[in-house]
């Protein structure tokens, strides 16, 4: 079956006693922006609109992709989730017969609406409070134990699927890959987002085994960010938590495994995870047996040559500097990647514009609610013209004869500053990838006495020059053979952003030439006393300017 698309939903649902055939959905009210558009959320088959009712608020789940044997999934999952009776679903009712566009019936999901939210916001929100993650890895530890007592699987765990409540109790959304024993005889929907799934997981792999490894993932993780909350400004991307499908592809190399192993108590944890990254989905072991780091923790060695990484996400990356490129994602849930050239407050609309140029016009723009706004430090509110990248689904915009796309944002979570334009080209997949940033250096132990004042030594001379009178300091010194630039202006260089390591580079041959037979060396080439010339005045005249400062 063809699905609408977001743009005939974002209509009907502005029109629910029109469009509608569910009596509760056509009493309600969609919810929208300052812009007087609807709030919406995109899965991988089905956008989200939140409903206003007498009854309180609801979601709506409206179908843009097909799902194979779609009612019969959903009606043996609600069988089994209602015998089930856990705390952690949410009632659902499926509806066949929900809306009706152009003429068509099609199926909707209706739903107790989660007032809290994603796993992925609560987590950089609360990083750095060891407590609030103990907790949340107790529940995600509880839920795993239910799934192996009861033989089911959610079928897509990820960041964005799990939500945590107002009162700090976990929920799953989005059932569609669900697996539940009345199912045994599909092949799954969904085979999960590729930052949370094992590289060996296919169509085939449709058991109560598929959420062993993406629960191994999310505790892996989260246990290391109880020990060192700074991974999270290394290694997170905006879509996965800390670890990446490369991490899975090349465990042996991978950089963040490599670190999460060097913190207490979890060397034998990431030993058998990286065992696990080349397993079938059938041969997991239960989280219980993860975490306790039982079990066989062999893992081949790396060999050959380590393959190019690439930026990996479940969404289309689009280059949000491009207009007429990015135009043709209209409707389609995207990653909008670009430069803040200008951001424009609308407080009486109760949003703010982040545009990627500086006029409405043809200018693709990222819509935040001024609350959302408000939640960053106030050292980081887009000053400084960042890169960033945005999470949602494209829309466009129309005042009069002019027109924008946008991406609306729904939490702090759905914009990732980037360390530069070198990571956006990485991001878009025209360049190498972004080095990862170093660890900070531990501070200095506090001394007993203070330090005594030294006068500053002077610089040794370069080889094969005079010393200067009076000699410069060693910080305006720069070493023999190297080129001085000045280090590029970082477009997002407050604390907490993400920064490209610094590379050690070796001294440039091109200020070494080849050395001369001991003979040319004692007469000295017309070329070389011009060169020698020439760095003799440059030198004394850097001197005299320091003096007439």
């Amino acid at each position: 079956m063809k699905y609408p698309g977001a743009e005939h939903y974002n209509e009907a649902v502005q029109n629910p006693a029109v469009f509608f055939l569910d009596p509760i959905i056509r009493g309600g009210t969609v919810k929208t922006d300052g812009l007087g558009l609807p709030n919406v959320v995109s899965g991988g088959f089905a956008y989200t609109y939140r409903f206003g009712t007498r009854a309180g608020d609801i979601a709506v789940r409206c179908f843009h992709r097909d799902i194979p044997d779609l009612l019969e999934r959903y009606r043996e999952t609600g069988r089994f989730l209602k015998a089930l009776n856990s705390t952690y679903f949410v009632a659902f009712e499926f509806l066949a017969k929900g809306v009706r566009i152009a003429g068509t019936v099609h199926p909707v999901v209706r739903m107790a609406w989660v007032e809290g939210e994603t796993l992925l916001g609560f987590v950089q929100r609360c990083r750095h409070d060891k407590a609030a993650i103990g907790r949340l890895r107790r529940q995600i530890a509880e839920f795993a134990a239910g799934t192996e007592a009861h033989g089911f699987a959610h079928g897509d765990i990820q960041h964005r699927n799990l939500m945590v409540a107002h009162d700090g109790t976990l929920k799953l959304v989005d059932y569609d890959a669900m697996f539940v024993p009345a199912l045994r005889h599909l092949t799954t929907a969904d085979a999960g987002h590729p930052n949370f799934q094992p590289p060996s997981r296919t169509a085939t792999d449709y058991g109560p085994r598929m959420d062993r490894f993406p629960l191994a993932v999310l505790d892996l993780g989260l246990k290391a960010l109880q020990r060192a909350p700074d991974l999270w400004d290394r290694f997170h991307t905006g879509e996965n938590l800390l670890l990446s499908r490369n991490d899975f592809l090349d465990p042996a190399r991978s950089v963040a495994l490599g670190e999460i192993a060097r913190l207490a108590d979890l060397r034998d944890r990431v030993a058998l995870f990286r065992g696990m990254c080349g397993r079938r989905v059938v041969d997991m072991p239960t989280l219980a047996e993860f975490q306790t780091a039982s079990g066989p923790t062999v893992v081949a060695p790396a060999r050959g040559p380590a393959q190019p990484q690439r930026y990996v996400s479940q969404l289309d990356v689009v280059d949000g500097m491009r207009y007429a490129t990015a135009r043709a994602f209209l409707g389609k849930p995207i990653e909008l990647v670009g430069q803040v050239l200008q951001v424009r407050s609308e407080p009486h609309l109760g949003i703010v514009l982040l545009r990627f140029g500086t006029r409405y016009h043809h200018t693709p723009t990222v819509v935040v609610p001024l609350d959302v706004f408000a939640a960053w430090p106030a050292a980081n509110r887009f000053s400084g013209k960042p890169w960033i990248s945005a999470i949602g689904i494209l829309r466009s915009h129309r005042v009069g004869d002019y027109e924008t796309i946008q991406v609306a944002i729904q939490e702090v979570a759905d914009i990732t500053f980037l360390s530069g334009k070198d990571e956006a080209q990485f991001r878009l997949g025209r360049s190498a990838p972004a080095p990862v940033a170093p660890p900070p250096r531990p501070a200095p132990p506090p001394s007993a006495s203070p330090p005594r004042a030294t006068p500053p030594k002077s610089a040794p001379a370069a080889p094969g020059r005079p010393a200067q009178q009076p000699p410069l300091p060693d910080w305006m010194r720069p070493p023999a053979g190297a080129v001085t630039r000045p280090a590029p202006a970082s477009p997002w260089g407050q604390p907490g952003s993400r920064q490209p390591a610094p590379v050690a580079r070796a001294p440039s041959t091109r200020q070494q030439a080849p050395s001369a037979p001991q003979s040319a060396q004692a007469g000295g080439s017309p070329w070389s006393c011009a060169a020698k010339l020439v760095a003799t005045i440059a030198a004394v005249a850097a001197v005299l300017w320091l003096f007439r400062r």
